[in-house]
Order: structure tokens, then C-alpha cells, then sequence
């Protein structure tokens, strides 16, 4: 392999003037040893000092502006002086550990077609597309949104990038160099490729672009986003009414398993919304199904790869590391019961059975139909599963709150002290008790 010493034709770092302390920490962070050629000082553009032109309205547009003409010239003058590759990083870029050995790693796995590389950024639009598996140190993106580490290989690229951030009638409101970039990598026709795991991030500083303090920020990566870690063993709560399940997953989050979120009550104004409704899961779900017909929007690995995704987020906010049990509820559960067992760290599903479960209204839409006909089916379909997998509660147990929730709890092999028990049982009887149309 080409030594990485040799591997780009020039290595740039773009720094402000005014943001002389920028540059010191770039240089004295800088990774030993370092593997490229040494990065040379690419004066910025001032946004305030050179000002946008009449209708730009990427924001905020001094400092987005003079971000552009800073990237534009890098490319402008590495075409004028007649450059085949460029490596390209701004000042606020921080590091991994063993950055060199990575990256000699990663360079080494690069397909032979490459063109465009980014060491460090951030995944968008994970809901249509995940980055694309290539082997176990890259993966092709989807749009990279960043450009604080990124490299390119070839003339022609070069140009091609050139004239695509150089396209006047296209700027719109989200022109800066970071959109612009971005949007171009699902229908570049070469090689864009990323590590499986980012070597770069932000440097935690003052933006000169926003004029705002950041935190140190390396963003999820390929290899997270399409296999995300789930630590904790979660619960998904289903069951044929929504109400009488809306009130088992309070009755189970009471129970010091969490569902919701406690604080969420009072703004919501209903404690049984704010403990049933796992934070983010609506969302989640609203990018895997269609929200009238709930036909997939996506397929099947995607979906898993999305609900893993949230189920990471979710362990990571539950603050209490002992923890190991966490619950999941959302009323399309039923129908997702294939992708929650793949996603999620060893599920359990917990099934909700009424004596009145959840029929059509008096003149239902089509979409009302469809959906229902798919509860319907999907909850006939869930005899398939391992029973292993399955807890089952019927109404008439659950008239019987503190026996009923005390079964469950011991099934799931969770250890709940009494007066959590109770707390839960006396919500649950109260509810039953009020008479709620199940």
C-alpha cells in the first residue's frame, strides 16, 4: 500500500486569522505520530469582511458564507495548481485515540475506486437510507453532513465537486458547505466511502461560525447505525384495547420498570399518556410504517436497524447503570412483533388480553379498516412466537392488580420493592375502578 505520507498532494487546514488560538490547539492536538504530509495553512475567508451577495440566506450568513469561499478556494486553488488529490480539515477538528494506526487501517481497506473519503461528520436522513456495508473498515454513505475532515482523489472529482458547490440557482436557504457537500454523495457515480468507525470529530471551542461555545462531538458512525449496541433486556407491552394497555404499561413503568417519563405528566396533563409513551418510540415508528395505512415504509432490515438505533438511545438515557430491565409500548407493537425481536436485547412480549378488544367504529375509513384488519391478523399471528418469549395477563387478572403485577414482575425476573407494588396496584385499581372502556 501507499505510504499515507505520499497518499494526497497537499493536506490543508483552514483557519480564521482573527482565531489564532484555533490553530495552536488544532497543531498542538495534532496526532503524533502523524500519519499524512503536514498540514499546511489555508487563510480563511472572513464572512465579515468579505460579505455574501445579494440573496444568500444559508444562515448565519457571514460566518456560512465565509465558511463556503474558504472550501471553494482550497478546490479552486487545487485545480489551478494542477493537484490530483486533497486532504482537507478545519481548525476545530478533534482526533480519535491511535488515530494513525486507524487510519492506516481504514486507508489500507479503501475499494480501488475511491474518490471522495470523510474521515469524520454526520449521518443524515438515516430514515431513507443507512450507510452501505462495504467490508468491515467501510461503508458507502448516504449524505455525510461536515466538512471538517474530508478528503478527494482525482481531477475530475475535484471538478465535479467544484462546479456542484458552485451552482448559484441551486444555493437556496440551506446553502452552506456542509449542505451542499452532503447532497450530492447518493448520486455521485464514483467512490465515496467512509470508516466503519469516524477517526474525527468536533473540537470542543467556539464556533467562528455561529459564535457559540460546542462541546467535544463525535457523531454516531456506520458501524452504530446499522448495528447499534442494546444493553438492557426490554419489555414490549401489546395487547388487543388501547386503553386497558395504555394502563398496564403506567401499572409497568410504576412498577419502576421504565416505559415514559415521569416528568412528562404535567406538561402532557395526563400521568397515564406520559408513563405509557416511550420517549421517541412514536417518532421511530412513524419512519418505519406509514401513519394511515401502516403499510412499511422501508424493508425489514432497515426497520430493525432503526428500532436497535432507538433502543441504544434509550439505555444510554436511563441514567441508572444497574438497571437491566427497560419496556417499550406503542399501539402498532402488535404488528412490529418480528422486527422488535430482532432488534432488541433479548424481548420479552408482554400481551394485554381483553374481553373487549378494540373494534370498529360505526362508519370507519378505509384506512381505519386496514388498519384494524392488520391488528386483527397480527395478533393472531403472535401465537408463533417462542412461547419462552411470551407473558400473557387477561383483564380478569388484572382486577386482581397486586397478585396480577407481582406475577408479571416475577416473570420478567425483576425484584420490585413493595411499596413500588403497591404504588402500581393502587394506579391500576383506580383506573379499572373509574371505569375505563375497555
Amino acid at each position: 500500500m501507499q505510504e499515507l505520507a505520499d497518499f494526497f498532494d497537499r493536506v490543508v487546514v483552514i483557519s480564521l486569522a482573527r482565531s489564532r488560538d484555533r490553530l495552536e490547539a488544532f497543531y498542538s492536538q495534532l496526532p503524533s505520530p502523524w500519519p499524512f504530509a503536514p498540514p499546511s495553512v489555508m487563510r480563511a475567508i472572513d464572512g465579515k469582511m468579505v460579505k455574501p451577495p445579494p440573496g444568500y440566506q444559508a444562515k448565519p450568513p457571514a460566518g456560512s458564507w465565509g465558511c463556503f469561499r474558504s472550501h471553494y478556494r482550497v478546490l479552486e486553488d487545487a485545480l489551478n495548481d494542477g493537484l490530483d488529490s486533497i486532504l482537507i480539515f478545519e481548525d476545530d477538528v478533534a482526533f480519535v485515540p491511535e488515530f494513525a494506526e486507524r487510519a492506516q487501517t481504514f486507508f489500507a481497506a479503501l475499494p480501488a475506486d475511491w474518490e471522495i473519503i470523510y474521515l469524520g461528520g454526520k449521518h443524515l436522513h438515516k430514515e431513507v437510507q443507512l450507510p452501505i456495508h462495504v467490508n468491515p473498515e467501510v461503508y458507502r454513505p448516504f449524505n455525510v453532513h461536515s466538512a471538517f475532515a474530508y478528503g478527494l482523489r482525482g481531477r475530475s472529482t475535484i471538478e465535479q465537486v467544484y462546479e456542484h458547490i458552485n451552482s448559484p440557482e441551486q444555493w437556496g436557504r440551506g446553502h452552506c458547505i456542509d449542505h451542499r457537500l452532503g447532497e450530492m454523495h447518493h448520486t455521485y457515480p464514483g467512490g465515496v466511502y467512509v470508516p466503519a468507525k469516524w477517526l474525527a470529530g468536533h473540537r470542543a471551542g467556539r464556533s467562528t461560525i455561529r459564535s457559540s461555545e460546542n462541546p467535544d462531538e463525535f457523531f454516531p458512525d456506520a458501524d452504530w447505525l446499522c448495528n447499534a449496541p442494546v444493553g438492557k433486556q426490554f419489555v414490549a407491552i401489546a395487547g388487543n384495547n388501547d386503553q386497558l394497555t395504555m394502563a398496564v404499561a403506567s401499572a409497568i413503568h410504576l412498577l419502576g420498570i421504565p416505559v415514559g417519563e415521569n416528568r412528562r405528566a404535567e406538561r402532557i396533563g395526563s400521568p397515564l399518556i406520559a408513563q405509557s409513551v416511550a420517549p421517541g418510540l412514536n417518532r421511530t415508528i412513524g419512519h418505519l410504517y406509514d401513519s394511515v395505512w401502516w403499510e412499511p415504509s422501508t424493508h425489514f432490515d432497515h426497520r430493525v436497524a432503526l428500532l436497535r438505533q432507538w433502543a441504544s438511545r434509550r439505555c444510554t438515557a436511563i441514567k441508572n447503570r444497574h438497571r437491566t430491565l427497560l419496556a417499550a409500548y406503542h399501539e402498532c407493537l402488535p404488528i412490529m412483533w418480528r422486527e422488535v425481536l430482532a432488534a432488541w436485547n433479548a424481548p420479552m412480549l408482554l400481551l394485554v388480553e381483553s374481553t373487549k378488544p378494540r373494534s370498529l367504529p360505526s362508519s370507519p375509513t378505509a384506512a381505519t379498516q386496514v388498519r384494524h384488519r392488520k391488528l386483527s391478523e397480527a395478533w393472531r399471528d403472535i401465537n408463533e412466537i417462542d412461547p419462552s418469549k411470551l407473558i400473557r395477563c387477561t383483564e380478569r387478572e388484572l382486577h386482581a392488580p397486586d397478585r396480577c403485577l407481582e406475577k408479571i414482575a416475577a416473570d420478567l425476573g425483576a425484584t420490585v420493592p413493595a411499596e413500588q407494588l403497591a404504588a402500581a396496584s393502587n394506579f391500576l385499581r383506580q383506573h379499572l375502578k373509574d371505569g375505563l372502556s375497555y
